[in-house]
């Protein structure tokens, strides 16, 4: 039995770019897997970050407005350790009348909305390890969408 996901819910790609093909398909390059290495002495200039966030919810229950927020956070305890580096609210224009999916819903199947957000920060500095927080805000309730943990090196490990 396959169970249907807790909504509203989603998820988070981190990656060096995003390039748009032709017929709106999108190529990720450079794709983050839970964790960025940067190499070298901190800070560091990386030329950018992409975020592509991804929330899901009932179509039939979204919110009109969701805002959408990207922070990095160090892992030391000095000073200010939080940088915003994207904050935007979305309006979402939900479709007047009644919502047409084609065939209805089989018993137990979940339909889903998706709205995606990209967000590119560039420059990008590497300040000190700690970790990229990503959420959703429909009022007061928050959603988590994801998290990159950043890690520091002085030299590439050999291979």
């Amino acid at each position: 039995m396959i169970v249907g996901p807790e909504l509203p819910s989603g998820y988070s790609i981190f990656c060096d770019d995003v390039r748009e093909e032709r017929h709106g398909k999108l190529t990720y390059v450079g794709v983050y897997t839970g964790e960025l290495t940067a190499y070298g002495a901190t800070p560091l200039l990386l030329p950018q970050l992409h975020v592509v966030i991804v929330f899901r919810d009932d179509p039939t229950t979204l919110p009109k407005t969701l805002n959408f927020r990207v922070w990095m956070v160090l892992d030391e305890e000095d000073g200010d350790n939080e940088t915003e580096l994207f904050d935007a609210n979305i309006n979402i224009e939900a479709p007047e009348g009644d919502l047409v999916f084609g065939k209805p819903p089989e018993e137990g199947e979940i339909r889903l909305a998706e709205i995606r957000v990209m967000a590119r920060v560039s420059p990008f500095e590497v300040k000190g390890p700690g970790r990229i927080k990503v959420r959703a805000y429909d009022g007061e309730k928050e959603v988590r969408l994801g998290q990159l943990d950043i890690k520091t090196a002085s030299s590439p490990r050999p291979e």
